[in-house]
């Protein structure tokens, strides 16, 4: 029992999230969604909304450790206020996963879609800056698409 207990111990502390760059692979759109919704006022107005979700592995650069991930890829609305940092990560309580919330601008989301219809994202990195409690700033990010011509994976 002692040992069990040992090698899972050994397994939490190697799952730790530090600051640097990270490598990520896309593993499959989730799903794209478009909406809209009347906030009540003074003045009453409509928001729209459009974000991605993809499912993801990412790894510190230099590390063995994938951790699954989830990406929401987010376009802002005229509501939301100017953002000082690329995204967020978010360590999922209680599983070895993360979730990511990417800002982008409404042009880039609307060109990410038309790159997604030639191909489905491929590789990214991102830039991970130091965090408090299970949250940690993203200072930077980018992504590739796979060929026009280069085979899905299943």
């Amino acid at each position: 029992m002692e040992k069990r207990a040992s090698r899972k111990k050994k397994q939490q502390s190697r799952r730790t999230i530090l600051a640097g760059n990270w490598l990520g692979e896309i593993v499959g759109i989730g799903s794209v969604h478009f909406g809209q919704e009347v906030q009540d006022g003074p003045p009453r107005q409509s928001v729209e909304f459009s974000y991605v979700i993809l499912s993801a592995s990412v790894k510190r650069e230099g590390d063995d450790i994938l951790w699954p991930a989830t990406i929401m890829l987010i376009a802002p609305t005229v509501m939301k206020t100017a953002e000082c940092d690329a995204g967020y990560l978010h360590e999922v309580d209680g599983i070895p996963m993360v979730n990511m919330s990417l800002n982008v601008t409404r042009p880039q989301f609307s060109d990410m879609l038309l790159a997604f219809d030639r191909g489905l994202p491929k590789d990214f990195h991102f830039t991970v800056e130091v965090g408090d409690e299970g949250v940690w700033p993203i200072r930077s990010w980018g992504m590739t698409t796979r060929d026009i011509g280069e085979p899905q994976r299943l």
